[in-house]
């Protein structure tokens, strides 16, 4: 779930937020990995003491009540910034692939093939869950086929560890380098929302979250050592232009993979999200106009899908499609989401002191809180 499009558009948006030092970039995405780690280590915490899929909505209940579970569930309905990310840059690795590098593809023909790709997948999650299960396989396989084949044949470590630029670099520059690294990070959580069918959940949840983290972590170095500084921060597609420099005549393999592993993202996200609108109105936490009529606790007569929640999450996804380009999305994402997930983290206090009694095969320790 972590390998989606942010380690496909991210690497230039961090290195142009710190003015092109190489060094402080491979630093950002090193510390992020850890935070996402350390992150983790709470959610293990969470998930096998209360053992219970939901993820944050369940951990925002239990510890901070209805009001900001309601909260919480609004925000992911109501703000669908991934889904804006993810298309837009399926879009771009795949128009480029046709017309290039040099030449940009103007910014409304990239909205209008998000657009419609969004309204194409959750038309697919509304007719077969079946389909869309089977498809995630091939789409995983395509995610670390891109990873390996970046990694292994272009590695360069020319200038790695430079420090060019540092001086410039502000606050509130690095802040927004660590929003587009934390951005491909995100997913790290994923196994924590499905705690209660795992088995041995206190000894196998940390053993899978940590070591995906470690497997990423390495990857996403390598990944960023691969082309200069000028080449991340001009390109529009950064893994087309690695292709066209390392790959020569086969360069067609690496825009096919980006944008079959962003298409497998976006198509378990749709997958995900169109349950929120479905448990939030079942749950008596939508509006009360809405939920009189019960719509989106409604599902399919024949194929027993969310129709009308996946109807709502299309809408709003291409509302936000349109609102902005990839990079100013990643740093709106950047400040809700890990607000979230720094709540969610807190509430390891919280229950601790609220739930004292609570089994708790797997305790963190409170420095990594």
């Amino acid at each position: 779930a972590m390998i989606g499009s942010g380690i496909f558009v991210s690497p230039g948006g961090i290195v142009a937020a710190v003015h092109g030092s190489v060094g402080l970039s491979m630093m950002i995405w090193l510390i992020c990995g850890l935070v996402a780690a350390l992150s983790a280590l709470c959610y293990c915490e969470l998930g096998a003491s209360l053992k219970a899929s939901g993820g944050d909505y369940v951990n925002f209940e239990l510890a901070y009540g209805n009001m900001v579970a309601f909260m919480y569930i609004m925000t992911w309905i109501f703000m669908d910034v991934g889904s804006g990310i993810s298309l837009q840059v399926f879009s771009a690795y795949f128009i480029s692939s046709f017309i290039g590098t040099d030449c940009k593809a103007p910014d409304i023909f990239i909205k209008l093939v998000s657009a419609w790709l969004l309204i194409a997948l959750n038309c697919l999650n509304s007719r077969s869950v079946r389909s869309v299960v089977k498809l995630e396989i091939f789409f995983t396989i395509g995610k670390f086929l891109a990873m390996c084949v970046i990694g292994v044949a272009g590695i360069n470590f020319q200038n790695a560890f430079s420090s060019d630029g540092i001086k410039e670099v502000g606050p509130g520059d690095i802040a927004l380098g660590f929003y587009q690294g934390l951005f491909s990070y995100s997913g790290w959580m994923a196994l924590n929302t499905i705690a209660e069918e795992i088995t041995d959940v206190a000894k196998n949840l940390p053993k899978a979250s940590l070591f995906s983290l470690v497997i990423v972590t390495i990857m996403y170095l390598v990944v960023n050592i691969v082309l200069t500084v000028e080449e991340m921060i001009s390109s529009p597609a950064v893994a087309v232009t690695f292709a066209n420099k390392v790959l020569g005549p086969m360069a067609w393999i690496i825009p096919l993979t980006v944008c079959v592993s962003t298409l497998g993202n976006q198509n378990g996200v749709c997958l995900i999200r169109g349950r929120y609108p479905f448990v939030a109105a079942r749950n008596g936490q939508l509006p009360k106009a809405i939920i009189t009529f019960h719509i989106f606790a409604m599902i399919h007569v024949k194929y027993y899908t969310p129709v009308p929640a996946l109807i709502l999450n299309t809408i709003f996804g291409i509302l936000f499609i349109f609102m902005g380009d990839v990079n100013v999305l990643i740093n709106a994402f950047g400040f809700v989401g890990w607000t979230i997930y720094g709540l969610s983290s807190a509430s390891v206090l919280v229950l601790r002191y609220r739930m004292p009694d609570l089994p708790r095969p797997y305790k963190v320790t409170i420095p990594f809180l």
